[in-house]
C-alpha cells in the first residue's frame, strides 16, 4: 500500500512541475483544461499520497483506490483514442497509454481498496516503521519504471518476436 501511495506522490510532483503532457493528452481526447487545473490535480495527488504515507486513515485509502480506478478509466479512453498517445501520468517521461499502465492502475486500485476494506494499518502514524516506508518507495520506483517504459518495452518485445519468427520462417524455407 505504501508503494501505491508513493506512486501517486511522484505522479503529482510531475504534474506540478510540468502540466503540459497531461494537458496535451486531455486535449487529444476533447477535454481542455487550464494549466492550473492540472497543477491542482497534481497537488491533490501529492496530498492524497502524503496522507496515506503519514497517517493512513481508512477513508483516504479508500479515496486512493477510487482515484486509481479513475486513472485506469482515463487510460482506457486515451488508449482507445490512439496508440501513440502518452498517458501524461509522469510528465514528459510518461509512456504510451496501454494495457501495462491500465494493469498497474487496476492492480494499485485493488491494493488500496483491499487495504481500506481490511482496515490494514498504513502510514508512519499507524505504527508502520520508516523501513516499510523506504521499501515502499523502492517498490514504487519499480512500478513507475514499469508505468513509464512498460508499453514501449512490450512493443519492442513484440517487434523482436515478429522479426525472430520471420527469420525462422526464412531459415526453414531454405531447408525445405
Amino acid at each position: 500500500m505504501i508503494a501505491v501511495a508513493w506512486v501517486v506522490v511522484v505522479a503529482g510532483v510531475a504534474k506540478l512541475h510540468d502540466p503540459a503532457p497531461l494537458r496535451s493528452v486531455l486535449h487529444s481526447i476533447g477535454v481542455t483544461v487550464p494549466r492550473v487545473a492540472v497543477r491542482a490535480a497534481g497537488a491533490a495527488e501529492i496530498a492524497l499520497g502524503a496522507l496515506v504515507l503519514l497517517l493512513g486513515p481508512r477513508p483516504v485509502i479508500l479515496a486512493m483506490g477510487f482515484a486509481y480506478l479513475v486513472f485506469a478509466g482515463l487510460l482506457v479512453v486515451v488508449a482507445r483514442a490512439g496508440d501513440s498517445l502518452s498517458c501524461g501520468c509522469f510528465g514528459a517521461r510518461s509512456s504510451s497509454a496501454g494495457w501495462v499502465g491500465i494493469a498497474v492502475d487496476l492492480g494499485s486500485a485493488v491494493v488500496a481498496l483491499a487495504a481500506a476494506a481490511l482496515a490494514a494499518p498504513v502510514g508512519i502514524g499507524s505504527g508502520s516503521d520508516l523501513l516499510a516506508v523506504v521499501l515502499g518507495a523502492v517498490v514504487a520506483s519499480l512500478l513507475i519504471v514499469i508505468h513509464t517504459t512498460g508499453a514501449e518495452l512490450a512493443a519492442e518485445l513484440g517487434r523482436l518476436r515478429r522479426r525472430d519468427s520471420w527469420h525462422a520462417s526464412i531459415l526453414s524455407a531454405g531447408r525445405g
